[in-house]
């Protein structure tokens, strides 16, 4: 690895856990891959919060207090949050982030990022089976409609800031010959099959190359 090689550096939620090593294999020996507690990798659970990007808050506190992770030579700052956000409490039916407040952590968001990486690369929230997700997991619950507002409102602010999507919300969806398809392509309520994981990485290391190498 040469000193003049991309470094790209991954800030995401448990679906960037699954997609996140076989992203790293496929830029093996030409890209840099780090992500937010790369140290601890295989010695913590998906949903360990040293691993995991969690929510917005979470985000924000993480590019304010630990930049020093990412490292001053990151050239492509990959970032993801909102299924986190998104989750509802089905006592008292609110959204752990509600949308209002998810959009203003991400302005917040993109100026850290901006501040931290010479390029930032938007990842759009995956797609909720609500039926599966909410029978499976009853301590909250997830719905898709959720997923496509959460989803539309980011659009807005990386639109505005100039920040580049990757949309791997629809790219997902592709993967269904059907609508009523998409529980197959789970191993849990919201956690996808290796075999998806390993296309949603050809997808974005397939985008992440052109956007390099152009």
């Amino acid at each position: 690895m040469t000193l003049s090689s991309p470094a790209l550096f991954v800030l995401g939620d448990s679906i960037s856990l699954d997609y996140g090593p076989y992203l790293e294999r496929i830029f093996a020996g030409r890209l840099s891959y780090r992500r937010k507690g790369y140290a601890w990798l295989g010695s913590e659970t998906l949903d360990s919060a040293l691993v995991n990007g969690g929510d917005s808050h979470s985000v924000r506190t993480f590019l304010q207090t630990e930049s020093s992770q990412i490292g001053a030579d990151c050239s492509i700052l990959l970032l993801n949050c909102g299924l986190h956000d998104l989750r509802v409490d089905p006592r008292s039916g609110a959204h752990q982030v509600e949308l209002e407040i998810y959009l203003h952590n991400l302005e917040q968001i993109v100026a850290l990022a901006s501040a931290l990486s010479r390029r930032v690369v938007w990842v759009r929230t995956t797609p909720i089976a609500d039926a599966r997700h909410n029978r499976l997991n009853p301590e909250f619950q997830r719905y898709n409609a959720d997923v496509v507002t959460y989803n539309a409102g980011a659009d807005a602010i990386m639109q505005k800031s100039n920040i580049p999507s990757l949309d791997l919300y629809h790219f997902t969806l592709g993967l269904c010959e059907q609508p009523d398809d998409l529980e197959q392509l789970y191993r849990d309520h919201v956690h996808f099959t290796p075999f998806v994981s390993r296309l949603q990485a050809a997808y974005l290391a397939g985008w992440l190359e052109a956007f390099i190498y152009a």
